[in-house]
């Protein structure tokens, strides 16, 4: 297949995901998806830095289920979600409607997963269709639980449970995705229990504010 027709499909999700945003949100503005791309793309640059220093840590070096979780959660986990929340802090938030905020950061989280299909693609990554089905996903709703928890840190009543939730279930979604066979579909209930939790904070926020 084309290498440019190949990088095309990568960025599916994300034209999908910008469509359902001004479907749901008719006042939804171009300039906050353009905002959103932009920092999907600007996040992915430490983390891709980050993936080549890091793997030459000891931690990493060890072939040990244990040193697999431990890496998912503290790269995967808490380095991702803390490099995209702080791309997602520059979006005005104190006052701001919940959810522009929070489609804002579902964009970015999607942005990031599309530019990162598109560095395993060009990496030799075979199953560049899986990612694009879930990975895209599981960013999209963890970028979502941190700027859940921005938009109420911004509004005086912070909700750190989201940020530590998207910390947890992201590293769980990789290390899972890992594995082949059985223990890959936990990867799977990993991203339906993320779904659940945006659910709950959504309606907690509604509730609270």
């Amino acid at each position: 297949m084309n290498l440019l027709l190949s990088i095309s499909l990568c960025f599916i999700p994300l034209v999908i995901t910008v469509f359902l945003v001004h479907i749901l949100i008719p006042d939804y503005s171009n300039l906050y998806a353009f905002i959103g791309i932009l920092a999907g793309l600007g996040a992915i640059v430490p983390v891709t830095i980050l993936q080549y220093a890091i793997p030459q840590l000891p931690i990493t070096i060890a072939n040990t289920v244990f040193s697999a979780l431990l890496f998912a959660l503290l790269f995967n986990g808490l380095i991702e979600e803390t490099i995209k929340m702080i791309f997602i802090a520059f979006i005005p938030g104190k006052n701001k409607n919940f959810n522009i905020f929070l489609a804002t950061a579902f964009i970015i989280g999607c942005s990031f997963g599309c530019f990162e299909a598109v560095i395993y693609f060009i990496a030799g990554q075979k199953t560049i269709s899986i990612r694009l089905i879930t990975a895209v996903i599981l960013h999209i709703l963890c970028t979502g639980l941190s700027g859940m928890y921005l938009w109420t840190f911004k509004n005086g009543k912070g909700m750190i449970s989201a940020f530590i939730t998207a910390i947890i279930l992201h590293g769980i979604y990789n290390f899972f995705a890992g594995f082949s066979g059985g223990f890959w579909w936990f990867s799977i209930v990993t991203i339906l229990f993320a779904a659940i939790q945006c659910r709950i904070y959504y309606k907690k926020i509604e509730e609270t504010f």
